[in-house]
């Protein structure tokens, strides 16, 4: 088992949603993936899978969830036991019940936010693929020359 990979992604509320959209997409420069009347997905326009931040209409401000991508579906099983162990109750997220997002397991954390852990999340791709830095074609380190006016 390897466990936790990284933090996949967040979930927050926000009273207005189009003002936080803005600031995601222009200062941020996230891109949306899905949207409806009440909630925004987005990532980094290098990021394959479908969304890192997910912004929900709601009352005022607030962290809702937070996904937690893990390396291999036995991992899934093999925590739900621990965080089990642990005292803390585990429910079962099937496939596609939240968007673009694979088998899971989800808890309350003391704070009251949900936590999941997830191993799969559809991949939309990145919208700029980088730009080789040196051609490919060159010979052993091929140094770059450093042109300056």
């Amino acid at each position: 088992m390897s466990g936790i990979m990284r933090l996949g992604f967040v979930e927050v509320q926000v009273s207005d949603l189009p003002q936080a959209g803005a600031f995601y997409q222009q200062l941020l420069g996230l891109e949306v993936t899905h949207h409806t009347d009440d909630t925004l997905y987005c990532k980094c326009w290098d990021e394959y899978d479908h969304h890192s931040v997910i912004l929900h209409r709601a009352n005022g401000p607030g962290l809702v969830k937070l996904g937690w991508k893990v390396e291999g579906a036995r991992d899934l099983d093999e925590l739900e036991q621990k965080i089990e162990a642990y005292g803390v109750p585990v429910k079962r997220v099937s496939r596609r019940e939240e968007l673009a997002v694979g088998e899971a397991i989800a808890f309350t954390a003391p704070s009251g936010q949900t936590m999941m852990l997830y191993h799969e999340m559809t991949q939309v791709g990145r919208t700029v693929a980088p730009p080789d830095i040196v051609p490919p074609d060159r010979m052993g380190i091929a140094p770059l020359v450093l042109i300056t006016s």
